[in-house]
């Protein structure tokens, strides 16, 4: 059965909801409360795609604090496809998707030389007081590349599963077409899927050490001792930078980097 690895960010302002999102696509689970994304969090979920077909996602949700955006070029690094996520009833944060698409288009590509296709989500329309309209959203979303956009509401499990799969269509429709483009021998495909797989992983586990080493680095240097393993919440691990393990995001445990 063919595997596919594909990483996908969740990016937008803070407080719009993209870690609930990740936490209710990966785990059927929603969380009321609220706690500040450090750095990036690494979810994974598998996707029994078809009968032939697996898929295997790698979910980066990058923290939307303006402290963090130095590092956003690590955490974008080998991502092929995106979720920008705002707020119906916060306007800034929809006019911040603009910045969001504008930065993730001038820091990566696809290795075609595309852009990295993105879905734009209109979170938390189950809330009332809503202040962006859906003509505004559609405007915007055709205006700027978008693949196409969704309402969702995480608290209500609208449109979670049904967002990700249409992204997750699109990546691999993109890459159909790149294959469709450039035609193998028969007996090649075993060996460049494996070598695909081979970068990917070193590309990923790359990334992990990079952004371990921008993350802790400053705090590192105040406070050493400030940094330890947590495991008071299930799936959460506080980690120092030599303790970020492939196996536990391969077992599909969130690892995040926090202050204790």
């Amino acid at each position: 059965m063919a595997e596919h690895l594909l990483k996908i960010l969740i990016v937008g302002d803070g407080n719009v909801g993209k870690s609930s999102f990740t936490h209710r696509y990966t785990s059927g689970q929603f969380n009321s409360s609220y706690k500040m994304t450090v750095g990036v969090d690494f979810s994974v979920k598998l996707l029994h795609w078809s009968e032939r077909e697996k898929v295997r996602l790698q979910l980066w949700d990058i923290a939307g604090q303006e402290r963090f955006i130095s590092m956003t070029r690590i955490y974008y690094r080998g991502a092929l496809g995106c979720v920008v996520m705002f707020d119906v009833t916060n306007s800034s944060s929809f006019l911040n998707c603009l910045h969001w698409k504008r930065d993730l288009d001038s820091k990566a590509m696809l290795p075609s030389g595309e852009p990295v296709p993105c879905i734009l989500l209109a979170n938390k329309c189950d809330l009332p007081g809503r202040v962006v309209s859906a003509e505004s959203v559609d405007g915007f979303s055709r205006a700027h590349g978008f693949i196409t956009w969704m309402e969702t509401s995480v608290k209500e499990n609208r449109n979670v599963q049904e967002a990700m799969r249409r992204l997750v269509q699109d990546i691999l429709s993109a890459q159909s077409s790149l294959d469709t483009q450039e035609p193998r021998r028969k007996s090649d495909i075993p060996r460049i899927n494996s070598l695909s797989h081979l970068i990917a992983s070193w590309t990923f586990l790359f990334s992990l050490t990079e952004v371990s080493i921008q993350v802790m680095k400053p705090w590192a240097r105040l406070n050493p001792s400030t940094l330890s393993a947590d495991t008071t919440r299930p799936g959460r691990v506080k980690a120092h930078k030599d303790e970020v393990s492939p196996a536990r995001v391969a077992n599909g445990q969130r690892t995040q980097f926090k202050l204790k």
